[in-house]
């Protein structure tokens, strides 16, 4: 079903449509939902779009989200002109796309579309307790109830480009010791050799908890 508001284009004239409350107007984020959809990511349904969503700034204008605890995306409200091309470039990972959200005020750029620089920032600052060291990344789960349930499938292509590889995450000495279902608030290591590239390098370091 479409959202009852949809995604906010400027006029011709270039000004800006009146927009009470930024970008944290809930009905910007049903229209928000209708976005992810239209970009073809998986797991997206009516259901979800009451999931709770859980954002965190990373810059000016810039949110890191992630809906039912399983779904990332980066949000942004965009400049007009020429400054919209230059703050998108900067994220996707494909820069001519762009021009699939051009005119629009907030847009939510589905992970899998973001570079490796752009996504390595969504998931530190919705996850600010996992670090790296030499054993690998280590991630806490967060997320549990109503704030939606994450899983080793979503970790795996998370942090190593494919959910299949969850089987060789959860065969992993330390992570024998989890559940079939991860718990909040336990850690779980998802191996250096199986990680992205990009994404073996940190400058958070703690031991594990």
């Amino acid at each position: 079903m479409t959202p009852s508001c949809q995604p906010r284009r400027r006029p011709a004239g270039g000004a800006d449509l009146p927009y009470p409350g930024g970008l944290l107007a809930g009905c910007m984020f049903a229209a928000l939902a209708l976005l992810f959809v239209e970009a073809g990511v998986e797991g997206i349904g009516p259901e979800a779009h009451a999931a709770v969503v859980v954002r965190v700034e990373v810059e000016r204008d810039v949110v890191a989200a992630i809906r039912a605890g399983r779904v990332l995306s980066l949000e942004c409200t965009l400049p007009q002109g020429d400054a919209a091309k230059a703050m998108l470039e900067k994220y996707l990972a494909a820069p001519g796309d762009w021009r699939q959200y051009r005119g629009l005020m907030t847009v939510a750029i589905p992970f899998k579309r973001l570079n490796v620089r752009a996504q390595r920032k969504v998931l530190e600052a919705i996850f600010p307790e996992d670090y790296v060291d030499e054993a690998g990344w280590w991630h806490k789960v967060s997320f549990q109830g109503e704030a939606g349930m994450e899983t080793w499938w979503t970790l795996s292509e998370w942090l190593t480009g494919s959910g299949a590889n969850y089987e060789k995450v959860q065969a992993n000495a330390y992570n024998r010791q989890h559940p079939a279902a991860l718990a909040f608030g336990r850690r779980v290591l998802i191996q250096r050799a199986l990680l992205r590239e990009g994404f073996a390098e940190s400058a958070r370091k703690r031991d594990p908890a």
